[in-house]
């Protein structure tokens, strides 16, 4: 390698340093903040047979089994997302929360561990792209989802929506990785492993949410479409393996008695409706999310991804099909909510489109880019000429973390999940958060069998609280948590 190349070589890993800084900044007080959250009264719905079995000192044969038997309950009687409801009865950090942020810090981990996998196979191994500017991407797209994921209580710090919906989403992720490195690697053990971890995220995708579940569907279809097409069905025995896979999954999810039961307490719509309404939501997410920070990290991305851009061979010749599926794909993940109960969901829902709206606008944007570049020569020539040794690279990054500081402090500081966390954490309302919860926790287990009056949070850290009881006894969140601990009744006495 010449001095040209190794200067080359030395700027893309400034630019990659400068990128992973700015990602550690963003994602460690999202990281540290998991040691202050703390179960909410929806999780004790799920796990109360575990920690009463903790609780009784019963042999861990009996543990796991009062664990399996409230699981197999919520399957028959209530839904049947059979991945969930085991996940959710075996909540060892919601019947034990001193465990509880090792719990949701899995979460993101799952997730951050989903977005870097894909991203990886896809620009790395699949594109021949470089390794910085493949991380510089992957690295933006984490950013942009953790600072601005919309209900991150719901996704990151609930047990219950945390696993059963962002985890979700990683799995699925991890699915599709899978999938496309089966068919790239050779050596006959890596095949094998890919296969195996390939088939396991795909029934956990099964017996989870429907939203992910009717997305990922959708993309194996595409996926063994592509191959009927390109491929002309040579090769794909293992791709149609995994759809017939998730297809008895999904079904064995979707046709349970729970579900039947459940969905008798809703009224949604007709399956047309559903899908006119997604679209229309989707079209309003779009607008609503795209602001400022948004546009920049596009226009970042556009910037370190254009030399590789242009000196791949392929001519991106469909930009408004990839256009129209990508928004049709992020659109339907809200069809089955509105299918089940005529609205496009709770805010853990909203979070897996929001997380669909990053990926696959990043995705049609490189692929945008891609169709101009290589519609132009005299374009395509010029970026190939332009900045030859990366040295504007640490100049973009750098512009890049200005410009968002400037943001936040036009829209505040409490206006990313990050800064909201750090605040949290150096005002000392997450430790006043976690420190009531215990208290709380004491209350109950020293007042079972009896009435339970407890004062209201003092604070409410925006990442951190989802939902509480109420000071309405016959309410189904203190129904939850008086059942959980034993209590006769339980209400808060809110603070004026």
């Amino acid at each position: 390698m010449g001095n040209q190349g190794r200067q080359q070589d030395l700027n893309r890993q400034w630019t990659l340093a400068g990128m992973a800084v700015f990602f550690c900044c963003v994602w460690i007080p999202l990281l540290v903040i998991c040691c202050y959250a703390f179960p909410s009264c929806d999780d004790f719905s799920y796990t109360g047979a575990l920690y009463q079995a903790i609780r009784g000192n019963l042999g861990i044969r009996e543990i796991l089994k009062a664990a399996w038997d409230e699981a197999m309950m919520f399957y028959h009687y209530w839904q049947g997302r059979y991945v969930d409801d085991i996940i959710s009865a075996f909540g060892f950090g919601v019947a034990m929360p001193r465990y509880f942020a090792i719990s949701v810090a899995l979460v993101q981990i799952v997730l951050l561990s989903g977005v870097i996998g894909l991203g990886k196979e896809l620009l790395q191994k699949r594109l021949g792209w470089g390794r910085a500017v493949s991380w510089c991407v992957i690295l933006l797209m984490l950013s942009w989802i953790l600072l601005y994921l919309p209900h991150p209580a719901e996704g990151l710090y609930w047990y219950v929506g945390a696993t059963g919906y962002t985890a979700t989403f990683g799995w699925m992720l991890w699915m599709i990785t899978g999938i496309l490195a089966f068919y790239r690697v050779s050596e006959k053990r890596k095949k094998i492993a890919v296969a195996i971890g390939t088939m396991i995220a795909t029934i956990l995708v099964a017996g989870s949410n429907y939203a992910t579940g009717l997305l990922a569907l959708e993309v194996l279809v595409l996926m063994e479409g592509a191959f009927l097409i390109i491929k002309k069905g040579r090769g794909c025995k293992f791709l149609t393996l995994v759809l017939i896979e998730y297809l008895c999954g999904f079904a064995a999810n979707a046709l349970s008695e729970g579900n039947t039961a459940r969905q008798n307490n809703v009224a949604g719509l007709s399956p047309i409706d559903s899908i006119l309404a997604s679209l229309e939501r989707g079209f309003a997410f779009l607008i609503e999310w795209f602001h400022i920070p948004v546009a920049i990290f596009l226009i970042v991305m556009i910037l370190l991804s254009a030399r590789s851009l242009a000196a791949m061979s392929y001519r991106f010749r469909m930009p408004g099909l990839i256009a129209v599926i990508s928004f049709g794909l992020m659109s339907s993940v809200m069809t089955p909510a509105y299918f089940a109960s005529a609205t496009w969901g709770p805010g853990r829902l909203i979070n897996i489109v929001y997380l669909s709206y990053v990926l696959l606008l990043t995705g049609t944007v490189l692929y945008v880019e891609g169709w101009i570049l290589h519609r132009s020569k005299r374009l395509s020539d010029a970026v190939m000429n332009c900045n030859p040794d990366g040295r504007y690279g640490v100049l973009i990054v750098a512009v890049m973390i200005v410009l968002l500081l400037g943001c936040m402090k036009y829209y505040g500081l409490q206006s990313t999940n990050s800064t909201s966390a750090a605040l949290s954490i150096l005002k000392g309302e997450a430790q006043t958060y976690r420190t009531e919860n215990a208290k709380r926790w004491m209350t109950y287990e020293a007042r079972t069998g009896m009435d339970v009056v407890i004062d209201d949070f003092s604070v409410k850290p925006y990442v951190l609280y989802h939902d509480d009881i109420t000071g309405d006894a016959t309410d189904w969140r203190n129904g939850a948590v008086a059942s959980f601990f034993g209590l006769n009744s339980v209400r808060i006495e809110e603070i004026e």
